[in-house]
C-alpha cells in the first residue's frame, strides 16, 4: 500500500460552535461548517438529507461494535453523556466556607469524540479487489484498536466505529464517549494536554499564565504525537509515509521511490514479522516436538511393557480358552447324551402309559368276563340243585342277592385260582347224563325213547340256561363281543356235554364187552 497517512480528531457539542456574540452560528471561525453531534452521527449512519456530498450513499454501513451496537444505541448512550450531573468544589468569598455544588452540562460542551483514519485507496479499488478490500479492512481494524487502547487509557469508552465504502476514499469514522464526567476533552490528545496545563497552574495559583501561543504549542506538540502514534501502530506497518510530499518538498520521483522504498520496507518488516512468528512457532514446536519425543518414548517403553503382559495375558487366556473348549465338548457331549437318554425315558413312559391303558383296558375286558362267568357258574350253581328249576333261578338270585354275589366271588376266586372250574362244572352236566344213560339201560327198550326225551328236555332246559345265562352277562359284555361271547358258552357246554357222553358210552361198551353189563 503507498501513500502517506492522514488521521484526524474532533470533538461535537449539542449546540454547535458559537459567534462571539454567543449566538449559534452556521460556521466556525475557520469558515469550517458547525456540526453538531447529531448532525455528524446522522452523517455517520447514511441518514437521508444529511450526507448530499455522497453521490450514492450506502444506507447500510459496516459497523464495528464497541459499548454500543447500533447509531440507536450510540444516540441514547450521548444522551445520558449530555445531561450529566458535574459536581465542584465551591468557596463562599464572603464567608471562605468551603462546599461542593452541582451543576448540569453546559450545552456547548462538547460530549461526542470521533477520530477519522482514511486510506490512500479508493472505494472503487477496493470494491473492485476482494484481497485489497481485506488489506484495508485489517488496517482499520488495527486503527480501531489503536484508538481503543489509548481512549480506555483516558478514563473514556470506546462506543461504535462505522466504515464508509460509498465515498472517494476508504476511512473509517471512530465515535467514544465519557459518561461518567460528559466532556470528552480530556480523550482529544491536544485539548487534554492544553487542559492539564491549565489545571497544573491553576493549583500553582497561576490563573491567567498560560498564554494563547503556549496553548497552540502544547495542542500542536500532542497531536504531532498522536500522528506519531498512530503512524509507529498502525500506518508504518501498511507502507504509508508519515508525511506527504509538500512537507520535504520533494520531487514527484522522489516521492514515488520514497512511497515504493516504505512499502517494500513495510513488506519486509511484515516478513521479518511473520518470520519470527514463524520462528518462535517453530521453536515451540521444536520444544513441544522434543518433549513429545520424550514422551513418545516413555509411552513407547510403557506400550512395550503393556504388550509383553498383554502377550502373557494372552497365553493365559489361550490356554484357559483350550481348557473352555474341551469342557465346552464335554458337556456338549454330555447334554447329546442327557438328550438321548431324555428321549428314551419319554419313549419308555409313553410305552408304559399305553401298557397301563392296554392293561386296564384287559383288566376291564377280563373283569366283564368274569363276572359272565360268576352269573354262569352261580346260576349252574342254583341249577345243580335238584329241588330248583330254570324258571326258579332268577327269582331265588333276587331272594338271596347277598349270597348270589358271595358265591359268585367265591366261584371267581377259585376260576382265578384254577382254570378249570368251567370243566368241572361241565362235569356236573355230565353226572346228570350218565344218569339218564344208567337209568335208560337199566330198564327196558322200551323206556330209551323216554330217556331220550328227557335228555333232549335237558338239552332244551341247557339251551335256556345257555340263553338265561346270555342275558344275565349282557349287561357285562360290550355289544360287539357280545355274540362272540354266547358262542364261545353255548361250544363249551356242548363240548362239555358231547365229551361226557362219549366217556360214558366208552364205559359202558367197555362193560358190555367184559361181561359186566347184563
Amino acid at each position: 500500500m503507498q501513500g502517506y497517512q492522514f488521521g484526524h480528531v474532533e470533538t461535537w457539542s449539542q449546540q454547535g460552535a458559537t459567534r462571539s456574540g454567543g449566538k449559534v452560528g452556521r460556521a466556525r471561525k475557520n469558515g469550517q461548517r458547525a456540526w453538531r453531534a447529531q448532525q455528524v452521527l446522522d452523517e455517520a449512519e447514511r441518514v437521508e438529507g444529511s450526507c448530499n456530498h455522497v453521490r450514492r450513499p450506502n444506507p447500510t454501513p459496516q459497523i464495528i461494535a464497541g459499548t454500543c451496537g447500533s447509531f440507536a444505541e450510540l444516540r441514547a448512550a450521548h444522551e445520558q453523556a449530555a445531561n450529566v450531573t458535574q459536581y465542584f468544589p465551591y468557596t463562599d468569598p464572603k464567608t471562605g466556607a468551603k462546599t461542593t455544588r452541582k451543576r448540569r452540562l453546559r450545552k456547548d460542551a462538547h460530549t461526542l469524540y470521533s477520530s477519522v483514519f482514511s486510506l490512500p485507496i479508493t472505494s472503487a479499488e477496493a470494491r473492485a479487489d476482494q484481497a485489497l478490500m481485506n488489506e484495508c479492512l485489517a488496517v482499520l481494524e488495527d486503527f480501531v484498536a489503536f484508538e481503543k487502547d489509548r481512549i480506555e487509557a483516558a478514563g473514556g469508552e470506546f462506543a461504535l466505529a462505522v466504515i464508509h465504502t460509498d465515498e472517494a476514499q476508504m476511512h473509517i469514522h471512530l465515535f467514544a464517549l465519557d459518561r461518567e464526567r460528559g466532556s470528552v476533552i480530556d480523550l482529544h490528545p491536544g485539548r487534554a494536554a492544553f487542559e492539564d496545563r491549565r489545571r497544573h497552574l491553576r493549583a500553582c495559583g497561576f490563573e491567567r499564565s498560560l498564554s494563547k501561543e503556549a496553548g497552540d504549542k502544547l495542542y500542536k506538540e500532542a497531536m504531532r504525537e498522536w500522528q506519531d502514534e498512530l503512524y509507529e501502530a498502525v500506518s508504518r506497518h501498511t507502507g504509508l509515509l508519515r508525511f506527504g510530499p509538500r512537507r520535504e518538498r520533494l520531487s514527484r520521483a522522489e516521492y514515488c521511490l520514497r512511497m515504493a522504498s516504505r512499502e517494500q520496507n513495510a513488506k519486509d518488516e511484515s516478513r521479518a514479522v511473520e518470520a519470527r512468528k514463524t520462528r518462535k512457532a517453530a521453536e515451540g514446536l521444536k520444544r513441544a516436538a522434543d518433549g513429545l519425543f520424550e514422551l513418545g518414548n516413555e509411552q513407547l517403553a510403557e506400550i512395550a511393557e503393556e504388550r509383553a503382559a498383554l502377550g502373557r495375558e494372552k497365553e493365559r487366556d489361550e490356554i484357559v480358552r483350550r481348557e473352555n473348549a474341551d469342557q465346552v465338548n464335554a458337556n456338549e457331549s454330555r447334554a447329546r447324551e442327557l438328550d438321548a437318554q431324555e428321549e428314551r425315558l419319554r419313549d419308555a413312559s409313553q410305552d408304559l402309559v399305553a401298557q397301563k391303558k392296554e392293561i386296564a383296558e384287559k383288566e376291564k375286558i377280563a373283569d366283564r368276563k368274569y363276572r359272565s362267568a360268576d352269573a354262569v357258574l352261580a346260576t349252574a350253581e342254583l341249577l345243580g340243585q335238584a329241588e330248583n328249576s330254570p324258571e326258579q333261578v332268577p327269582e331265588l338270585l333276587k331272594a338271596t342277592p347277598v349270597q348270589a354275589n358271595e358265591n359268585v366271588r367265591a366261584k371267581l376266586a377259585r376260576m382265578r385260582r384254577a382254570p378249570h372250574a368251567a370243566v368241572r362244572m361241565a362235569e356236573m352236566f355230565g353226572a346228570a347224563l350218565t344218569h339218564l344213560k344208567t337209568i335208560a339201560q337199566s330198564e327196558a327198550e322200551a323206556s330209551v325213547e323216554n330217556e331220550r326225551r328227557e335228555l333232549a328236555e335237558g338239552l332244551n332246559a341247557v339251551t335256556r340256561v345257555t340263553s338265561f345265562a346270555a342275558e344275565l352277562i349282557a349287561p357285562f359284555v360290550p355289544p360287539q363281543s357280545r355274540e362272540n361271547e354266547h358262542g364261545k358258552l353255548r361250544k363249551l357246554l356242548m363240548t362239555v356235554a358231547r365229551v361226557k357222553t362219549r366217556n360214558e358210552r366208552r364205559k359202558r361198551d367197555e362193560k358190555g364187552r367184559s361181561g359186566d353189563e347184563r
